[in-house]
This record gives structure tokens, sequence and C-alpha cells, in this order.
């Protein structure tokens, strides 16, 4: 998609019984690590119970069939989408809580 397109989600949390939307802007490109790099903004990045968004940011890099993404709570590069996974494979996510402890 080209810089400026948006995408709108909905999510329900279920702690407040409701459906809420958030938004997702492709607001450019940079390079990190030598690698061509997308920069999603968003106002929210929920990992758990609620914790609001501090950084806004998420950066997503295609490295051969897979996709990772990283923002402020993210421990490192995470695995977003992998075209080449087969049946049964799977792959973990680890983020860092508020207190700074990582959560997988």
């Amino acid at each position: 998609c080209p810089p400026g397109a948006q995408w709108s989600y909905n999510y329900f949390i279920m702690f407040y019984s409701g459906l809420f939307n958030d938004k997702v802007s492709y607001i450019g490109d940079t390079t990190l690590t030598g690698v061509l790099t997308k920069k999603l903004l968003s106002k929210r990045f929920y990992t758990a119970c609620n914790n609001p968004w501090k950084g806004k940011i998420t950066y997503l890099q295609q490295r051969g069939d897979t996709i990772f993404f990283m923002n402020n709570y993210t421990n490192g590069w995470q695995v977003f989408i992998n075209y080449a996974a087969t049946q049964g494979q799977g792959w973990k996510t680890s983020y860092k809580q508020d207190d700074g402890s990582i959560s997988t």
C-alpha cells in the first residue's frame, strides 16, 4: 500500500465488555539494520490488561518468507507472519510488561 494508507479494526476488551475500534496508518519507509522497513502509526497497542500504547510506531520488515515486527513493547524483532510455515509449525511472540518483565 502507498504511504498514507489507513485501515481500521475492531477488538473486544473483556474487562470493559465493549467493542473498540482503532486505526492504523502506513506513514512511510525507513531503513533499519540495512533492511527496508515499513513504519505504522496507531493510537493504541494493547499487550495485556489494557496497557496503553507508549510508542505509537510499529516497524515491519520482510526477510525472505517472513514478516517481522518491532515496537516499544516487543522483545526485539518478533515474527508476525511466516509464509513458508507448514501446517503444525508455529512461533511465540514475547513482549515487555510495564514492570520490565517479559511475557511470551
